[in-house]
């Protein structure tokens, strides 16, 4: 698939949807640090986003501004791999933080978030099963601890089911794709 000049194409095309899709997001836990009165960490962690974003501009125009050969196109798909796993994990941050405080809706907010997250990766990064599987476990993780910590019946069952969906979509990607 890596000999497909399509595939790089496709690739070019994802970082700026990507960049688009989660500054837009990011804006939106600038606005819940204001209302919860912590903006301060809303601010450092999206000026994070802002800068993985420029580093993936650079990227995106890399490709666009050079006639890369294929081994050139490699090295620049090997970068982009660092850019988006880096990218997609930077959301836990925020889960992490947003589920420490004891504000419930906020807890709603990080779970909808990684969910949220962890769908655009999957579908971004489906052709590239190794990526995939790995920035698919590292979102879903902090999610089937978190489920597992409230201790309840119904915690253990979601944590259950996540986890069954986790190696569900581990295994399509290894089978099937």
């Amino acid at each position: 698939m890596l000999d497909n000049m399509n595939f790089y194409h496709f690739m070019h095309k994802q970082i700026l949807i990507v960049i688009a899709l989660f500054v837009g997001t990011g804006i939106g836990y600038i606005y819940m640090g204001w209302l919860y009165s912590s903006l301060l960490p809303e601010l450092l962690w999206f000026s994070l986003v802002l800068t993985l974003s420029f580093w993936g501009y650079r990227l995106h125009r890399f490709y666009l501004d050079n006639d890369l050969d294929i081994q050139q196109k490699e090295k620049w798909l090997h970068q982009l791999r660092y850019f988006l796993f880096s990218y997609f994990s930077v959301w836990t941050i925020m889960f992490l933080m947003y589920v420490s405080r004891s504000n419930i809706e906020l807890h709603y907010m990080a779970i909808a978030t990684q969910l949220g997250v962890t769908v655009v990766s999957t579908t971004i990064l489906v052709s590239q099963k190794k990526l995939a599987v790995a920035t698919l476990v590292s979102l879903m993780l902090p999610l089937t601890i978190y489920f597992i910590l409230i201790g309840e019946f119904y915690s253990y069952l979601l944590a259950f089911f996540y986890r069954g969906l986790k190696w569900c979509i581990i295994i399509c990607f290894t089978q099937y794709i």
